[in-house]
């Protein structure tokens, strides 16, 4: 594992997908004609670091669910890879109607989903790599990423979560060794002043403290273990 510059054991993504027309379809993000646009991170396990910018051409989320599945919305974006690692090409779609979200390119397949603010899912990358990523609305609002690790006894991985003005967070944990390698969990939740709560889809809360550029906080995880994270924002160049 890298440390926290580099050796955050995770990839940080930062997202930008530009989406047209506000107001939301079924799932999907908006309708009208503004654009809207999300940051996050992504967590993966085999530790490499990047950014993701993707575009979403305008006025694309007005589409039909049927104008979608024709490939009308057609989605490009390119992914950096930190430490020199290149910049991967990246096309994919997304339909307005179910709010899904797809990218593939140099390995990559990522697959999520846009609504409520906020973009999610999974992906799969070169060597077998899996993780997860999120995201959140930036339209509007400012997002600070935090890109870094988490440990307990018996495994560690990576941790990268996401704070907006507008008062929402969210994040991704992916676990990198132990007996639950390759398990992804993604996170949603608020901040309030410099406290973060997220939760996950089971229900377990992860409280953090924002001091700076840094994020750090511990919970109880469903095995019973005491669980710590730190993220930084340095960690995600």
């Amino acid at each position: 594992m890298k440390s926290i510059k580099r050796h955050a054991s995770s990839i940080l993504l930062s997202v930008l997908i530009t989406l047209s027309a506000p107001g939301c379809g079924s799932g999907g993000g908006g309708g009208g004609g503004g654009a809207s646009t999300f940051e996050g991170t992504i967590a993966a396990s085999d530790g490499k670091t990047g950014v993701l910018q993707i575009t979403l051409p305008a006025g694309a989320a007005a589409l039909t669910t049927d104008q979608a599945a024709a490939g009308a919305s057609s989605v490009t974006g390119t992914l950096t890879l930190a430490d020199g690692g290149g910049v991967i090409e990246l096309s994919g779609s997304y339909d307005s109607g179910t709010g899904d979200l797809t990218l593939t390119g140099g390995g990559y397949a990522f697959t999520g989903s846009v609504g409520k603010g906020e973009i999610s899912g999974t992906f799969t990358g070169p060597g077998g790599s899996t993780g997860g990523f999120t995201g959140l609305d930036s339209t509007t609002s400012t997002v600070t990423t935090y890109c870094g690790t988490f440990s307990s006894s018996e495994e560690t991985g990576v941790f990268n979560t996401q704070a907006s003005s507008n008062g929402d967070a969210s994040g991704t944990a992916t676990n990198v060794t132990g007996p639950r390698t390759g398990l992804t969990v993604l996170l949603s939740g608020t901040i309030t002043g410099n406290v973060i709560d997220l939760v996950t889809s089971e229900g377990v809360h992860i409280p953090g403290t924002v001091s700076g550029t840094t994020v750090s906080g511990s919970f109880i995880g469903k095995s019973d273990l005491l669980i710590n994270y730190t993220g930084s924002t340095s960690g995600c160049e």
